[in-house]
């Protein structure tokens, strides 16, 4: 029975490690540098055009899988999330909604750029 716990204890731990991601600092630089480039022309300084949610949010789209800091990753994910939302509520809700939803993008876009160790403004472009 001990053989069996043994066996199948190694098995998830086995498992869980090749599961896991570690980040490693030039990780952590390229996604900050390519965030750079694609919030250039955001709109994220006020609110973004329907147009320049989408474009962002499609840029974006190839970052949300980059290994990274769980931090810089997760703001990532919730600002490519919130992109689309400023398109949807731009199309579908009004702009009360869209404004919502620029203030998360901005919160969002602040968090990224504290992760990447920049001001919190660096992302903020119009």
């Amino acid at each position: 029975m001990r053989g069996i716990v043994a066996t199948c204890t190694a098995a998830v731990l086995m498992a869980t490690a090749a599961c896991g991601t570690s980040a490693s600092k030039a990780d952590n630089d390229a996604l900050c540098s390519a965030l750079s480039r694609e919030l250039t022309g955001a709109g994220l300084a006020g609110t973004p055009t329907r147009a320049q949610a989408v474009a962002t949010a499609n840029r974006l789209d190839a970052h949300v899988r980059q290994v990274a800091d769980s931090r810089l990753h997760d703001a990532v994910v919730r600002l490519h999330q919130d992109l689309h939302d400023i398109d949807v509520a731009w199309r579908r809700r009004g702009p009360a909604d869209v404004t919502r939803a620029a203030e998360r993008a901005r919160a969002d876009a602040r968090r990224a750029a504290r992760a990447c160790g920049l001001g919190s403004d660096a992302f903020l472009t119009s």
